[in-house]
């Protein structure tokens, strides 16, 4: 079974009472509105209509295949705005697609620091569905992560610079290589992928561990003592015929990390993690959706 992997402090619900609605944009590909979550309307203060645009903008720049946004106002959350967003997964069937714990945690990514810039929101949600349009699972987060100030601009090393620094510096432990892609995002913040492959998935289980183990603490001192200022890595591996094998992610800049890994595949480079340290319940949510670690569906941990 096909598992996604979700470290962080968090919180799954149901948003309940929805009122009325009031376009903010609404395209071909994805809307955006804003919803009350109450009969009684409240007004959605502290939420600029371009602000939800640009993290709209950036989420389609980053390849992530959102529906569509809602903005949720609920008394019961502090700041009392929660984003929405539904997710579209290549999955067929009830089970996550290896790249969704990607998009998640871009998402994650994007509504901290957008939050850390002022957007006045409490949380948000992430709901992925199949490509049936059925869901798979949900879960809804806080922004109250601490954003660590020195990840972001102005850079200090240029994107070439930091690639040779890590090419120098990672043994691939008899892993190939296939491409090291060292880039900014729009707002200047440093990503890192390492798209690596194996012949086969036997081959990984005798290799990943020590690359992995590895990597973190390598690249957190990189960044203290080199200024490589990379703010978020992947790793991508797959066998030599594309199967993919793992899908990592760690976001050191709001201390978030996530992966999807086949069946078979060694688990011995990650410890398990706790078990979640629940936030309340907002008042207005119906029948909590928590569920056990880790998820094929819907699991979190």
């Amino acid at each position: 079974m096909k598992r996604i992997t979700i470290v962080i402090i968090l919180v799954v619900i149901v948003l309940g009472g929805i009122g009325s609605i009031v376009s903010l944009r609404q395209g071909d590909e994805l809307g955006i509105q804003a919803v009350s979550a109450h009969e009684d309307d409240v007004d959605i203060q502290g939420i600029n209509g371009q602000d939800i645009a640009d993290l709209v903008t950036y989420l389609e720049q980053m390849g992530v295949p959102a529906k569509y946004v809602q903005i949720i106002s609920d008394d019961d959350w502090d700041p009392p705005i929660v984003i929405e967003f539904i997710l579209r997964s290549a999955s067929k069937s009830d089970e996550v697609a290896p790249d969704d714990v990607i998009h998640l945690n871009i998402i994650a990514h994007a509504v901290n620091l957008a939050h850390n810039r002022g957007l006045n929101v409490g949380g948000f949600n992430v709901t992925i569905i199949n490509t049936e349009g059925n869901e798979i699972t949900s879960v809804t987060e806080t922004t109250d992560v601490e954003i660590t100030p020195e990840l972001v601009p102005p850079r200090k090393l240029e994107n070439n610079a930091v690639s040779n620094l890590l090419n120098q510096e990672f043994p691939l432990h008899g892993m190939s290589l296939d491409n090291l892609d060292v880039s900014l995002d729009s707002e200047g913040i440093r990503w890192v992928t390492f798209e690596l492959s194996v012949p086969n998935i036997e081959t990984a289980n005798a290799k990943l561990s020590d690359f992995m183990l590895k990597l973190f603490p390598a690249m957190v001192k990189m960044n203290l003592e080199r200024d490589t200022q990379v703010a978020v890595y992947q790793v991508r591996l797959n066998t030599s015929t594309g199967e993919p094998l793992l899908k990592y992610i760690n976001d050191l800049q709001i201390g978030r990390r996530g992966w999807w890994y086949a069946d078979g595949l060694t688990k011995e480079w990650f410890s398990t993690p706790p078990a979640p340290k629940l936030e309340p319940m907002p008042k207005s949510v119906s029948t909590p959706k928590l569920a056990p670690a880790p998820v094929p569906k819907p699991t979190v941990d």
